[in-house]
C-alpha cells in the first residue's frame, strides 16, 4: 500500500514499480506526427493512479487517424492501476465507430475480469490487497469524463455529438485535470447537440440543447446513505444504472474517482426515461407540443460541501429536488441561504420507500409550475465560482463577427450578393483591388483562415460551419416546406386540373431554387477564397496588385493554401470538385496538395471513393468507418466531390505499405427533385465516372432491396465499370429494411446478385463489344468474390433512437474488408504523382472522348524523362568535379616537372595515366546481365553520392512502373549517356594537357615571338645519358642533313593528311599532329639507336605546329591558336618593357611575379563570378526543366499580349525554336548583382596573397607559395624559379618588389571587364536546360524533351509535347485556305493530311514520316487552354503573315478557341511554376564549384 500513496505523491521509483507491476499491456498507438509539447495534459498527483502523470491531447490530427482494430483490453480486478488510461484508446475508437453500446453500465463492466482473492497467511497484506483494488477500481464515469477531458475541444464537441445518440448520462461538470480541487463546466462542448423527442402521437421534437428552450431539474442530497439519491432516481430511468451509485455492478470496491461534486446529467425522452415515468409523466407533456426539452441534472456527493456547483446550477432554468437523508432535516435552513426557498423541492429518504413517489410528483409540479422554457444568449454571461471554469469553447471573436454579418444580411443576400467571384467568367477589366476593397466579410474570412495556432482554426471554422448551418436551415425552413407540400400534393394528383397540375412542376422548381440560393455553408467562403487566390495569381505582374498596401489581406490570401493544407493534414475537408458548378479550382487545388506534398514528398496514398443514391446513407456509413464529419440529411449535404485525408498509424501504416488514405465523397445520385433532367443524368455519369476513374477501391452504397431501388444505382455504375480503362476494384454495400438481419441475409444476396447480373447483361448488349472484356469477366464474378456485404439499419427503431449494434459489428467487418483490400493492391502510388493528374481526368470525363489510359501513360512518359534528364544533369555535374580535380593536378604536374627539366614524353606520361582515372565515374554505375544497377561510390566524393541516389530513385521509379523493357531502355540510356560523358571529358583533359603543354613551350622560346620555324640541322638532338651518349654528343651533336630531311618530309605528309580533315586550326588536330609527331620520333629514334633531348623534342614539335599554321595562314584557313601566340607576344612585351624599366634582375622578376599573382587573383574572380552567374540561373524557379521554361515562356508571352502587344507575340509563332531561344538566352543573362561576386572574390584573394607574401621570410617561402598559387588557375602559365637562394639584401629587393606591384596595379586590376565575361546561356548545364527546343511540323508546338533526348533508347527518344491549334504554325485547310483551331492530339485519324507532295490519311502519316513525335494528349490541360487562348488572340494577325484567312468563328468554338478566361487560365500556370519552385536541385548539385 505504501507505494500507492507515494505513487500518488509523486515519488517515481514508486512510479516505476507501479508501471511495472500494474500497467495492462495495449497495443501502441504511434503517431506519425512529432508530439507537440502543448499536446500534453499534465494530471494531478490525485489522478496517478488511474491515468499517468501525462496523458496525450487527443487533436483533430491524431482523433482521425486510422488504427488496426485495437482488441477490448482485458484488465485484471487486482491489477488495474492506470486503469483509465489503458482502456481509452479502446474505447475512443469504439465511439468512433459508433459503438457506443459500450459505455453502457452493463456492457462497461465486462472489461474487468474478477479475480479471487489470493490466500495469504499475512492479514495485513491481504486487508491491503482489498484496499488496493476498492481504490482502483474502473470506473465508467471515469471514462467518460476523461474521454471529454483528454480531447482538444472540436474533438470532444465531435465525440459527444456521437455519444449523444445513446440514452445515457453526461457529465456536466467533470474535474481538472491539472488541480484536482477544481472543475471545468462543460457547457460550450454540448451546446447545439440536436435531441430529437416524439410522443407517439406527436410531433418529433428537435430540441438544439441548450441553445433552445429548455428547462433543468437538479437534484441534490444532503447527508449519507447507503440508498441514497442516484438508486432513487436511476428507478425512474429506461437503465437502472443510468446514473452512477452503489447499485451499479462492481460498485461494491467503491465510487468512481473523479465522482464527487461532479454533475451528471440526462434529457427526458422516451428512450431514457423508466416505462413509468414516461407514460405517467412526460408522454402526456410532449404530446401537448411543448419545444421545450426537460433535463435532470445529478449533483453527486453533499450539496452543502459543493457550494459553488450550486451556486452555478442556480442561474440555469433550474428547480432543486434535495434528498434529505435521515438526520439531516435540520439542514434546509442552510440550503435555504444558498440558494434560497424558490423552485426547492424537498424529500425524505427513508425506509418506507415513498421516495420514489415523491419524486414524480415533484416533476409533475416543475411541469406544471413554470410553463416557460429558458435558452442561453451568451455563456461568458454566467458567473462560476473559485472552484468553476468554463470548458474551451470552440466559438471565436473572429468567427462571430462573421456570423453576426450573415445573420444581419441572410444567407441569400450573402451567397448572391457577396460570392461574386464563383458566380461568372470576370472581364479583362475586372477591378479585383476595387472588389476586395469593398468586400470585409471575405477579408474578414481570410483572417479566418490564417488564425494561430492551427487549433484555434479548426475551431473557429467548426463553429463557423455549425452557425451557418444552423441559419441556413432557419432561412431555408418555409421554401423547403413548401417544396415538400406541393411534391405531396403533385404525387396525390390524379384528380387535380390538368393546367393547376402542370403548374405545380414549376412551382417545386422555383421553390427548390430559392433552397439553393439560401444554401449558404463554409465552402462558399473557401470558393470564394480559391478565387480570389486565383486571381491575385494572375494579376501577378501588375504592379497595383504588387504594391497593394494591405499587407495583411494580400498575405493572408496568398497564403491561404498553406493554411488550408493545415487542415487538410488535420482531417478537414476540401471541396475536390464544385458541385454547383462542376469545376474544379485548379491552381487553388494545386496550392494546397503541393503544400501537402512538399511536406510528406514521398506520401504514398490509397484512394477510396463512395458512390450511392441521394440519402442512401452514404454520410453515415463514412462517418461510422472513419469518424468523418460529414452531414448528414434526407435531403443531399455533399455537392460535387469532398476529399479527406486519413492518415494512418504507424503499424496500420507499415501494415499496408501506404501512409494515408484519401476519402472521395460523392453527391448524391439521381436526385428525386431531378428526376427526368437529362443534364443531371449527365452529371451523374461523370461523377461516378470520375470517382471510380481516380480511386483504388469504389465502394457502392444501396439502400433498400427491391428491383427499383437497385436499378437506380446499378443502371448508371455498372455501365461506367465496363467502360472504365483501368482493372476494377469495387466492394458493394447494401443495407436491407428488415430488423433482423440473420433472416433476410441469403433472401437478400440471391435477389441482389439476381438484378446484378440481370443489369449487366442489358448493359453489356447495349456497350460496345470491343470495351471491357476484362471488367465484364470482374463483375460477372462478383459473387463468387464475395463483394457484396450486407448492412443492419442504422438504428433498430426510430430515427432518435441509438444506432444498432449490428450495424457496427457490419461497420467493423467492412474496415477489415478495406484493410484487407488495401493490402493485396498493387496500384498505390505516390499524392505527388496522383493530384497532379486531376484536373486532366476530369477534362477527360467532361470531353468524354480523351482516354484516362492515354492521359497516365502520357504522364508516367513524362515523368520518365524528367528523371533521366535529371539524372544526366547530376552525372553531368559529377564528371564536372572529375574533371576539374583532375584538371587542377595535371596543371600542378605540368608546372612542375618542366621546371625540374622533365621530357615532354614523361610529362605527358604522367598526365595520362591522371586522365585515365576519370574512367572511375563511369564504372560507378554498371548494367549486370540481370539488368540490375550495380552502383559503386567513393565515401569521399559527395558528387558520385549523388549520381548514386539519383540513380536509385530512378530504378525505384521503374520498378514501380514494372515495365521490364522500360527499364532496359532505359538503363542502357544511362549507361551509354556515361560512356559518352567519360569520352568527352577525357578528350577535353587530352587537349588542355595538349594546350598546357603547348603554352609553356611557346613561353619557354620566346625566339618564336616572331614565328619562325626553327632549324633542326642546327639543334643538338642526342641525350647525354651513360657513356654511349657522352660518345654521341662528341662524335655528332646533331643530326645528318638526310635525317633531318626524312624527318620534315614526314612531318609536312602528317600536317597535309591531318589538314585535309578540317578547315580550321582547332584542339583536335593539335593532338592528332603531337601524337603523329611522336610516332615520328620514337621511330627515327629507333632507326639511329639514340635517345634524343627534349630540347630537340620540343623544337621538332614546334616545328610541325608551326609549319601547319604557316600553311594554314597561306590558305587563310586559321583561328584560336594564334590568338593563343598573340596572348604570348603580348605578354612577352610586357616582360620586355618591365626589364627596360627595372635595371635589376631581381627587382625585375619582383614585379613579374607580382603581375602574374594578380592576373591569377582577377582570373579566380572571373571564374567565381562566372559560376554564381551560371548557379544563379539554374536556381530560379522556372529553370528546373524544358517544361516550366516553357511555362514561364508563354505566361510572359500573353502577358504581353494582355498589354496589347500582338505583333511583338505573333512573331514568338512565326520562328518557334529561334524565338525562344533568343528569349532564353536574353532572360538567362539578365544578371543580378553584376560584379558583386567579382570584387568580393577579387578583395578576398588579393588580402590573402598580399599577407602572406608580406609573411615570408626567405626567397623558398615566395616561391612555393607563388608556383603553388597560380599553378591553381588555369592560363596562367608561370613558375618562379631563381637558381640560387637570396642574400638578405637581394631578397629585400626582389620581396618589395613584389609587394610594390600588388600596391600599384590593385586598382586596375579590380576593374571587371564584363566583355571577358562568359555569359551564363553559354554553359553546358544552362543550354541543357532549356531541352529539344524542334517544333512540331503540324502546329509547331516546341518538343519539352530534355537536351539530346533523341540520343536515348526506348519511348524518351520521341519527341513530345502539349499540341496546340495548327493554325500557330500555318496549318490551314486545303480547300478554304482558313486556319485550322484543332490540335494535333483531337485530330481524327481519318483526317486527309497534304505535306511534301503527299496525301495521306493522319494515322498513316504519324507512323511514316512522323514516327519520331507523340501525338497523344497532354496531363496539363490548361497548357492547352492558354494555346487556345492565343489562337483566338493571334489568328487574324498570323493569318496575314501565313498567307492564309483567320478561323471562323465556328471552327474557333468547336475546337474551344472562342471566350476562353485568362485570368483563370494563367492563374493555373503561374501556379504549376509555383508547385515547381521547391524542387529545384541545382544549388545542392554545384555546390562543389566554389573552390
Amino acid at each position: 500500500m505504501w507505494f500507492m500513496e507515494s505513487a500518488a505523491s509523486g515519488n517515481s521509483e514508486a512510479r516505476k514499480m507501479l508501471i511495472s507491476k500494474f500497467q495492462p499491456s495495449i497495443p501502441p498507438q504511434v503517431s506519425p506526427f512529432l508530439p507537440d509539447e502543448n499536446e500534453v495534459l499534465k494530471i494531478d498527483k490525485k489522478w496517478y493512479s488511474i491515468l499517468d502523470e501525462k496523458l496525450p491531447l487527443i487533436v483533430p490530427k491524431h482523433y482521425f487517424m486510422l488504427s488496426d482494430l485495437i482488441p477490448q483490453p482485458k484488465l485484471l480486478s487486482k491489477k488495474i492501476h492506470m486503469n483509465v488510461a489503458a482502456v481509452l484508446p479502446y474505447i475512443r475508437q469504439k465511439v468512433k465507430m459508433h459503438d457506443v453500446d459500450i459505455l453502457r453500465t452493463e456492457k462497461f463492466a465486462s472489461l474487468v475480469i474478477d479475480q479471487e482473492d489470493e490466500k495469504s497467511s499475512d492479514d495485513e497484506s491481504k486487508n491491503e490487497n482489498k484496499r488496493l483494488i476498492k481504490r482502483n477500481r474502473l470506473s465508467r464515469f471515469d471514462c467518460i469524463a476523461m474521454l471529454l477531458a483528454s480531447a482538444e475541444c472540436s474533438i470532444a464537441k465531435e465525440i459527444f455529438r456521437t455519444l449523444s445518440q445513446l440514452p445515457i448520462a453526461f457529465p456536466l461538470l467533470i474535474p481538472d485535470l491539472d488541480n484536482a480541487k477544481k472543475f471545468k463546466v462543460m457547457l460550450p462542448l454540448f451546446i447545439g447537440a440536436t435531441i430529437k423527442c416524439c410522443a407517439s402521437n406527436g410531433p418529433i421534437i428537435e430540441n438544439h440543447l441548450f441553445e433552445d428552450s429548455f428547462k433543468l431539474i437538479v437534484a441534490a442530497r444532503v447527508g449519507m446513505n447507503s440508498r441514497g439519491k442516484s438508486t432513487i432516481l436511476n428507478q425512474l430511468m429506461a437503465s437502472e444504472n443510468m446514473f452512477s451509485s452503489y447499485s451499479e455492478p462492481r460498485a461494491k470496491y467503491g465510487i468512481p474517482h473523479m465522482i464527487d461534486g461532479n454533475v451528471e446529467f440526462v434529457w427526458l425522452t422516451e428512450e431514457t426515461c423508466g416505462d413509468d415515468l414516461w407514460n405517467n409523466v412526460f408522454k402526456n407533456y410532449y404530446e401537448k407540443g411543448r419545444k421545450e426539452i426537460i433535463l435532470l441534472a445529478n449533483l453527486h456527493g453533499d450539496a452543502l460541501h459543493y457550494q459553488d456547483q450550486l451556486e452555478f446550477l442556480k442561474q440555469l432554468p433550474s428547480c432543486f429536488l434535495f434528498f434529505l437523508q435521515p438526520g439531516d432535516e435540520d439542514r434546509k435552513d442552510e440550503l435555504k441561504k444558498l440558494i434560497g426557498s424558490k423552485n426547492v423541492k424537498y424529500i425524505d429518504v427513508n425506509p418506507k420507500d415513498n421516495a420514489i413517489k415523491e419524486v414524480y410528483e415533484n416533476i409533475e409540479d416543475v411541469l406544471n409550475s413554470n410553463p416557460g422554457g429558458y435558452s442561453f444568449n451568451e455563456l461568458n454571461e454566467l458567473e462560476m465560482g473559485e472552484t468553476l471554469q468554463l470548458a474551451e469553447n470552440i466559438e471565436c471573436d473572429e468567427s462571430q463577427e462573421l456570423i453576426n454579418f450573415v445573420k444581419d444580411k441572410t444567407c441569400h443576400h450573402t451567397k448572391l450578393e457577396i460570392m461574386q467571384l464563383q458566380k461568372q467568367q470576370l472581364k479583362d477589366e475586372f477591378d479585383f483591388l476595387k472588389f476586395l476593397q469593398s468586400k470585409p466579410e471575405l477579408r474578414l474570412f481570410s483572417s479566418i483562415i490564417a488564425l494561430q495556432p492551427i487549433k484555434k482554426r479548426i475551431r473557429a471554422l467548426t463553429h463557423l460551419e455549425r452557425e451557418l448551418s444552423r441559419l441556413f436551415a432557419e432561412e431555408s425552413s418555409k421554401p423547403r416546406n413548401d417544396a415538400i407540400l406541393k411534391m405531396n400534393q403533385l404525387n396525390n394528383a390524379s384528380f387535380m386540373n390538368r393546367f393547376k397540375k402542370n403548374k405545380i412542376p414549376e412551382e417545386i422548381t422555383k421553390l427548390w431554387e430559392e433552397v439553393d440560393n439560401s444554401n449558404l455553408g463554409i465552402e462558399h467562403f473557401f470558393r470564394e477564397l480559391g478565387h480570389m487566390y486565383n486571381m491575385y495569381k494572375s494579376f501577378v505582374s501588375n504592379p497595383k496588385i504588387a504594391d497593394f498596401d494591405n499587407y495583411p489581406i494580400k498575405e493572408n490570401i496568398l497564403k491561404s493554401p498553406e493554411y488550408y493544407a493545415d487542415l487538410l493534414i488535420n482531417s478537414y475537408t476540401i471541396e475536390l470538385l464544385d458541385g454547383d458548378s462542376t469545376t474544379i479550382s485548379n491552381a487553388w487545388f494545386l496550392a494546397v496538395c503541393n503544400n501537402i506534398s512538399n511536406r510528406f514528398p514521398n506520401l504514398k496514398i490509397f484512394v477510396i471513393s463512395i458512390l450511392g443514391l441521394q440519402s442512401s446513407g452514404k454520410s453515415t456509413l463514412l462517418n461510422a468507418l472513419f469518424a468523418c464529419k460529414f452531414a448528414v440529411s434526407t435531403r443531399p449535404c455533399t455537392r460535387g466531390l469532398l476529399m479527406r485525408f486519413l492518415f494512418l498509424e504507424k503499424g496500420l501504416s507499415n501494415k499496408l505499405g501506404v501512409d494515408a488514405f484519401i476519402l472521395i465523397d460523392t453527391e448524391g445520385l439521381c436526385a428525386p427533385e431531378k428526376t427526368g433532367n437529362l443534364e443531371s443524368e449527365k452529371k451523374d455519369r461523370m461523377l461516378a465516372n470520375f470517382a471510380m476513374q481516380i480511386s483504388n477501391l469504389t465502394i457502392i452504397n444501396i439502400l433498400g432491396n427491391s428491383e427499383e431501388e437497385l436499378t437506380k444505382i446499378l443502371r448508371i455504375t455498372i455501365k461506367i465499370m465496363i467502360i472504365l480503362d483501368k482493372s476494377l476494384n469495387i466492394l458493394i454495400v447494401q443495407h436491407v429494411t428488415e430488423n433482423n438481419k440473420a433472416e433476410s441475409k441469403e433472401p437478400n444476396q440471391k435477389v441482389f446478385h439476381e438484378i446484378f447480373q440481370k443489369i449487366l447483361r442489358n448493359t453489356v448488349e447495349a456497350t460496345d463489344s470491343k470495351k471491357g472484356t476484362q471488367n465484364i469477366e470482374y463483375l460477372s464474378k462478383i459473387k463468387d468474390k464475395k463483394l457484396l456485404k450486407i448492412f443492419a439499419q442504422f438504428k433498430n427503431d426510430t430515427s432518435y433512437s441509438p444506432p444498432s449494434k449490428q450495424y457496427h459489428e457490419d461497420v467493423v467487418g467492412l474496415y477489415k474488408s478495406i484493410i484487407n483490400n488495401c493490402i493485396n493492391s498493387k496500384n498505390k502510388k505516390k499524392f505527388s504523382d496522383w493530384f497532379p493528374l486531376i484536373k486532366s481526368y476530369w477534362d477527360a470525363v467532361l470531353h468524354e472522348n480523351i482516354s484516362f489510359l492515354e492521359i497516365k501513360e502520357t504522364y508516367d512518359f513524362i515523368e520518365l524523362e524528367k528523371q533521366i534528364a535529371k539524372l544526366k544533369e547530376i552525372i553531368d555535374i559529377a564528371f564536372l568535379k572529375h574533371k576539374e580535380v583532375i584538371e587542377d593536378e595535371i596543371r600542378t604536374i605540368v608546372q612542375e616537372s618542366l621546371s625540374k627539366g622533365s621530357s615532354v614524353t614523361s610529362i605527358k606520361s604522367k598526365c595520362e595515366e591522371l586522365i585515365k582515372k576519370l574512367k572511375v565515374v563511369p564504372e560507378k554505375i554498371k548494367i549486370l546481365e540481370n539488368d540490375t544497377p550495380e552502383i559503386k561510390i567513393q565515401e569521399d566524393c559527395e558528387e558520385c553520392k549523388k549520381v548514386f541516389k539519383e540513380r536509385g530513385n530512378l530504378n525505384d521509379y521503374l520498378d514501380e512502373r514494372n515495365d521490364v523493357n522500360c527499364k532496359k531502355e532505359t538503363n542502357k540510356t544511362i549507361s551509354d549517356y556515361i560512356t559518352d560523358c567519360h569520352e568527352s571529358k577525357s578528350n577535353e583533359l587530352k587537349n588542355i594537357l595538349e594546350s598546357i603543354l603547348t603554352r609553356n613551350r611557346f613561353f619557354r622560346q620566346y625566339k618564336f615571338i616572331d614565328r619562325n620555324i626553327p632549324e633542326l640541322s642546327k639543334i643538338s638532338a642526342i641525350c647525354i645519358t651513360g657513356w654511349l651518349g657522352w660518345f654521341n654528343f662528341f662524335t655528332k651533336k646533331c643530326l645528318e642533313p638526310d635525317d633531318i630531311t626524312w624527318l620534315k618530309k614526314e612531318i609536312n605528309c602528317i600536317i597535309e593528311r591531318v589538314l585535309s580533315k578540317t578547315d580550321n586550326f582547332d584542339s583536335e588536330i593539335v593532338h592528332e599532329l603531337r601524337d603523329e609527331t611522336e610516332k615520328i620520333l620514337n621511330n627515327l629514334s629507333t632507326k639511329l639507336n639514340i635517345k634524343f633531348n627534349s630540347d630537340f623534342e620540343m623544337n621538332v614539335h614546334v616545328y610541325a605546329l608551326l609549319t601547319m599554321l604557316n600553311t594554314l595562314e597561306n590558305g587563310k584557313r586559321h583561328n584560336t591558336l594564334l590568338e593563343v601566340l598573340d596572348k604570348i607576344e603580348d605578354e612577352y612585351k610586357e616582360k620586355i618593357q618591365l626589364r627596360v624599366k627595372y635595371n635589376h634582375l631581381l627587382e625585375y622578376k619582383g614585379h613579374v611575379t607580382g603581375g602574374y599573382l594578380l592576373k591569377a587573383i582577377d582570373k579566380k574572380a572571373i571564374d567565381e563570378e562566372s559560376r554564381y552567374q551560371r548557379d544563379h540561373a539554374l536556381s530560379i524557379p522556372w529553370m528546373k526543366n524544358s517544361e516550366t521554361i516553357r511555362l514561364q515562356y508563354f505566361i510572359e508571352l500573353a502577358e504581353q499580349i494582355q498589354k496589347g502587344d500582338v505583333n511583338k507575340a505573333a512573331e514568338q509563332f512565326l520562328f518557334p525554336k529561334e524565338k525562344i531561344e533568343e528569349w532564353f538566352k536574353n532572360k538567362v543573362n539578365e544578371r543580378p548583382n553584376k560584379g558583386q561576386k567579382y570584387k568580393k572574390t577579387s578583395d578576398q584573394q588579393f588580402n590573402y596573397v598580399y599577407q602572406e607574401i608580406r609573411n615570408c621570410k626567405r626567397y623558398n617561402d615566395i616561391r612555393k607559395f607563388v608556383n603553388k598559387y597560380v599553378t591553381q588557375v588555369d592560363g596562367i602559365d608561370y613558375q618562379l624559379n631563381i637558381k640560387d637562394d637570396l642574400d638578405d639584401e637581394n631578397f629585400n629587393m626582389f620581396h618589395d618588389a613584389i609587394i610594390k606591384e600588388l600596391d600599384d596595379k590593385r586598382t586596375s586590376h579590380c576593374q571587371l571587364k564584363e566583355e571577358i565575361l562568359p555569359n551564363p546561356s553559354d554553359d553546358k548545364l544552362v543550354e541543357k536546360r532549356l531541352g529539344c527546343t524542334e517544333p512540331c511540323y503540324w502546329c509547331g508546338a516546341l518538343c519539352w524533351g530534355e537536351r539530346g533526348h533523341d540520343n536515348d533508347h526506348g519511348e524518351t527518344k520521341r519527341h513530345h509535347t502539349s499540341h496546340q491549334p495548327g493554325g500557330l504554325k500555318g496549318t490551314n485547310y486545303s480547300q478554304t485556305g482558313e486556319l485550322v483551331a484543332i490540335a494535333c492530339h483531337k485530330r481524327s485519324n481519318d483526317t486527309i493530311m497534304y505535306y511534301y507532295d503527299k496525301k495521306l490519311r493522319w494515322d498513316e502519316a504519324k507512323s511514316i514520316d512522323f514516327k519520331n513525335w507523340k501525338f497523344e494528349s497532354h496531363y496539363i490541360t490548361y497548357f492547352n487552354e492558354i494555346m487556345c487562348w492565343f489562337f483566338e488572340k493571334l489568328h487574324k494577325d498570323l493569318a496575314i503573315s501565313f498567307k492564309c484567312k483567320p478561323a471562323n468563328e465556328s471552327e474557333l468554338e468547336k475546337h474551344g478557341c472562342l471566350k476562353k478566361d485568362y485570368h483563370k487560365i494563367i492563374s493555373v500556370l503561374c501556379q504549376c511554376l509555383e508547385n515547381d519552385k521547391n524542387e529545384v536541385y541545382v544549388e545542392q548539385n554545384t555546390a562543389y564549384a566554389s573552390k
